[in-house]
């Protein structure tokens, strides 16, 4: 039977209750044991990203401007060189610069090799099995070594992480290793109440590095300290937190500042905040749709079920941690859904990874508290593991279509891009301002300055060309507002669009009136 989940009164964080004690040698076997498991399952994921690995990349192009910001940084040019233009009136394409661990990880590779997908996309797969392995040092403390396993399978063999993550890096990646790591050494921090230094700055370290991979990081210090004020319940002691977490806080800060001083115009993230209550209806129904189909992949009534399944597991997993008092997990989770739940940026999974291995614990404390209750059979919680099973296990490996894109024909494989941005390269002069849906992924391939158009009608967009004067304006099919606005406008305002260039799918238009 493992150890309790919730956290003893005194503790901060989630903690396991002492074991009884056990002779040294059955200990060190099962710690062996442990390693041995995590690190077969660590080795056959790993071989599977290797074969999954895709020519070419996604459509979406956060990557590319990561891309941009690690060539840079390897080629000793200005970060926020990148040739993206930032458009205030569509601030989900992104900021003007994003923070800079990501390309500090991948600038290596273009120092050694320059722009070489198959070496990025590998630098991507390190990635992703380091941030699992972090979860497993974090697990270990709750659960069996069998449970772990479990655990990093279904996040480790879902679609969205064995074919998409695989061939698209991304900052949530090193960011989702960094964070377990924090709460594991905030495990370490709490068992000594905060008195040794080097926790508290391996803390405060952790804490910077969080936002130096995705802006959100910066949420990490007031759930850390809400964490600390609620476990020091005494009011006396609520001014008097440990000077060691002070410390953390103050590292992490001067970090984030400094960051955020350097590289202006990560705040331009606040403008994608929506707080109207039908869009935040229509994110959660994105979400469920996105768990559903790219992370357990189980298609009709049985999808749902199994979802409905370890929603009931998860809910009550979490409120039975809650007895203990709130401690940074939970009080983490909480806000951390807020936050993306009123961002405005597309519903992706990669933004809910940080709380799924903690929803998966919360289910697995479900089940132990249905084993251990007077009242409840052992055969409601044998009947809750066996459902799970039924529902997902014949599903393994499964993608459903639309799930996760095929990048043989979309991206940047897809011959349409791949004759845009060879036309603009060779056509067009170094100091072209060029529109496009996805300016960050042609600004990378071409070099030159893009940006994207206000996405509301025709009017704007005319408007919104002669106002930064634009030279170039490329549109693809691809995109439905592309369809929608571009093409139709372009048909009725020839005097204003030129068309330069056309392939079955995409066109450069020149824009002839510039004011």
């Amino acid at each position: 039977m493992p150890a309790a989940l919730h956290p003893p009164q005194t503790s901060t964080l989630s903690l396991p209750q002492t074991e009884t004690a056990q002779p040294k040698a059955l200990k060190l076997t099962r710690v062996a044991y442990g390693h041995l498991l995590i690190s077969a399952v660590l080795v056959l994921l790993g071989t599977l990203y290797l074969l999954s690995i895709q020519q070419g990349f996604p459509w979406g192009d956060d990557y590319a401007l990561y891309f941009a910001h690690a060539q840079n940084l390897a080629g000793g040019h200005s970060y926020s060189a990148t040739g993206y233009l930032y458009n205030p009136a569509e601030p989900e394409i992104g900021p003007p610069a994003y923070p800079p661990l990501l390309p500090i990880l991948l600038a290596p590779v273009f120092r050694v090799a320059g722009y070489n997908p198959q070496l990025l996309k590998l630098d991507g797969i390190l990635l992703l099995l380091a941030a699992l392995w972090a979860i497993s040092r974090y697990l270990r403390h709750f659960l069996p070594p069998g449970y772990t396993a479990i655990i990093l399978l279904v996040l480790g063999l879902s679609p969205y992480c064995s074919k998409y993550l695989t061939n698209s890096p991304a900052s949530d990646i090193p960011f989702l290793c960094l964070f377990f790591l924090l709460l594991e050494r905030l495990l370490v921090a709490s068992r000594t109440h905060w008195k040794k230094r080097s926790d508290a700055i391996w803390i405060g370290v952790l804490l910077y590095l969080c936002c130096a991979c995705r802006t959100i990081g910066v949420i990490l210090f007031p759930c850390l300290l809400a964490a600390e004020l609620i476990r020091a319940s005494a009011p006396s002691r609520r001014f008097a937190l440990p000077r060691g977490l002070w410390i953390s806080v103050a590292i992490g800060g001067i970090g984030a500042a400094v960051q955020g001083w350097l590289l202006p115009g990560q705040q331009a993230y606040l403008h994608m905040l929506n707080f109207e209550l039908p869009t935040l209806i229509e994110y959660v129904k994105a979400y469920a749709w996105s768990v559903r189909y790219k992370l357990f992949a189980v298609p009709g009534v049985s999808g749902w079920l199994l979802l409905l399944l370890l929603a009931a597991l998860g809910l009550l997993g979490f409120f039975l941690t809650l007895r203990s008092g709130a401690a940074f997990p939970q009080i983490f989770t909480v806000i951390y859904l807020a936050m993306i739940g009123i961002w405005t940026v597309d519903q992706d999974l990669r933004f809910l990874l940080p709380v799924l291995p903690l929803w998966l614990l919360d289910c697995c404390e479900a089940i132990f508290w249905l084993q251990r209750r007077k009242g409840f059979p052992k055969a409601v919680a044998a009947g809750a593991l066996g459902a799970i099973l039924i529902l997902y296990a014949p599903h393994v490996g499964h993608t459903p279509a639309g799930a996760v894109p095929d990048l043989r024909t979309a991206g940047t494989n897809s011959r349409g891009f791949q004759e845009i941005a060879g036309f603009v390269r060779e056509n067009t002069s170094p100091e072209a301002r060029i529109v496009f849906s996805k300016p960050k992924l042609l600004a990378f391939f071409t070099g030159r300055q893009c940006v994207v158009y206000p996405k509301t009608d025709a009017q704007a967009i005319i408007e919104y060309l002669k106002s930064i004067h634009a030279d170039y304006l490329v549109a693809s099919r691809a995109f439905d507002s592309d369809r929608t606005l571009l093409f139709p406008l372009a048909s009725e305002q020839p005097n204003l669009l030129e068309p330069v260039y056309q392939s079955n799918d995409a066109a450069v238009f020149r824009v002839r009136v510039r004011e």
